[in-house]
């Protein structure tokens, strides 16, 4: 456990220096034609984003991140700060695992954000790890829980488990999925839970990570912009 945690600091370090590279204003102005011109060159009705792609770029998407992973992203931005295009631009939008690194605040304004860059009858496929499941599984202490986060993540009680879903990585702010729904529908979106790699819409099927342990403990909604 000491040992993840020294490696999440030294990496928490390393995302921050980007993080302050990709807003210079040359560099946020540079990646802000790029994303432009990507869209422009995607045909209507095939505009597709991947935020916080991290070493996972989808191909036939535009994937976005801060960090230079490789292989990663097409673009360098801040998600949390608006980028630049106009209203009703994207068709399909994919987020895993980056809501929960930013508090509700922000978080608020990058799903008002991607609300504004959704066409009507557009989808956001959101997934971050469920509060709900993680408390469930702290109250109920079962071994297996506990053997089985102790192999990945060398906790050894289950307050270390609960500190550490909910503080490391970066985490800020986890949601439960009636919070989160009540932040959605807030937005304007149309909030629908799914489960694991499951979706209306075939496009969004089969992206997620290909492990069902993990997604016992994420949730997954399929968020769809209301026609007009």
């Amino acid at each position: 456990m000491e040992n993840f945690d020294l490696r999440h600091k030294a990496f928490k370090t390393v995302v921050m220096t980007f993080v302050n590279l990709v807003n210079l204003p040359v560099v946020r102005f540079w990646y802000g034609l790029r994303l432009k011109r990507m869209v422009k060159r995607t045909a209507p009705g095939c505009v597709r984003i991947h935020f916080a792609c991290g070493k996972r770029p989808f191909a036939g998407w535009i994937n976005i991140d801060y960090v230079p992973y490789s292989p990663g992203p097409d673009v360098l931005l801040d998600l949390r700060r608006p980028l630049p295009l106009p209203d009703n631009t994207v068709d399909l939008m994919y987020s895993e695992d980056f809501i929960e690194h930013v508090g509700l605040a922000h978080g608020r304004r990058i799903l008002r954000e991607w609300y504004r860059l959704l066409r009507p009858g557009g989808v956001l496929r959101l997934l971050t790890p469920n509060l709900r499941v993680l408390a469930t599984k702290y109250v109920e202490r079962s071994p297996g829980f506990l053997e089985w986060y102790g192999h990945h993540w060398g906790t050894g009680s289950f307050a270390e488990i609960l500190n550490h879903g909910m503080r490391s990585w970066g985490h800020l702010f986890l949601y439960d999925d009636d919070l989160l729904t009540r932040e959605l529908v807030a937005v304007g979106f149309s909030p629908q839970m799914r489960s694991h790699n499951q979706s209306d819409n075939p496009l969004l099927r089969g992206l997620d990570r290909p492990d069902d342990q993990e997604a016992e403990y994420r949730m997954y909604f399929d968020c769809i912009k209301p026609n007009m």
